[in-house]
């Protein structure tokens, strides 16, 4: 009976899968510039202290602003990539955050430092986050860093996060979480 039951899971994983993987070649994922190839195309302007002190303050709330808020913050024309979407279409950028904002309930990210460095601003930030991944909510915490180049208008044109998805993120997905966990500790030199 377990047996039966674990093949079940396995063909449940794998038909997600594959249903995941031909979405993702249909989504704006699959036509993003890399990261290298948009630090090429994306040159960012001088940063102004105050448009990045705004920024910074919205930052810690994004998934909750208005539409027309974000619309204000993002350039046209960008370059976004978290461990869940890479575009470069503000279009599908909102619809993403929607979807964050949509699928959790509790979200508070801290940015611990902000360095500057030319057109480049890099954001060391905790974030905790309350979501759920299937049928159970779930809390997590994480640390990341953000890089992002703003336009002359003060809009993001680059946002690359940086953080730890593994802990932050796909450990609490059933059956995905499992695996993720036991790659984990058996890397875990301490035990």
């Amino acid at each position: 009976m377990l047996r039966a039951r674990s093949i079940v899971v396995l063909v449940a994983v794998l038909i997600a899968g594959v249903a995941f993987t031909a979405h993702m070649a249909s989504s704006p994922l699959a036509t993003a510039v890399s990261y290298p190839e948009a630090l090429a195309r994306y040159h960012g302007s001088p940063v102004d202290p105050k448009r990045l002190r705004a920024f910074v303050d919205q930052f810690a709330t994004l998934v909750a602003l208005s539409q027309s808020e974000r619309e204000a913050l993002y350039a046209e024309r960008l370059y976004f990539s978290d461990a869940l979407l890479t575009t470069e279409s503000r279009a599908a950028l909102l619809d993403h955050l929607d979807t964050v904002h949509a699928n959790s309930s509790d979200t508070q990210l801290t940015v611990l430092r902000e360095v500057v460095s030319g057109p480049d601003v890099y954001l060391v930030w905790s974030m905790t986050a309350t979501f759920t991944p299937v049928y159970q909510s779930v809390s997590s915490e994480s640390v990341g860093i953000t890089h992002l180049r703003f336009n002359a208008a003060g809009q993001v044109v680059l946002q690359h996060d940086f953080w730890d998805t593994a802990n932050g993120f796909y450990q609490h997905i059933p059956v995905l979480g499992a695996f993720v966990r036991a790659i984990g500790k058996r890397f875990d030199y301490d035990q």
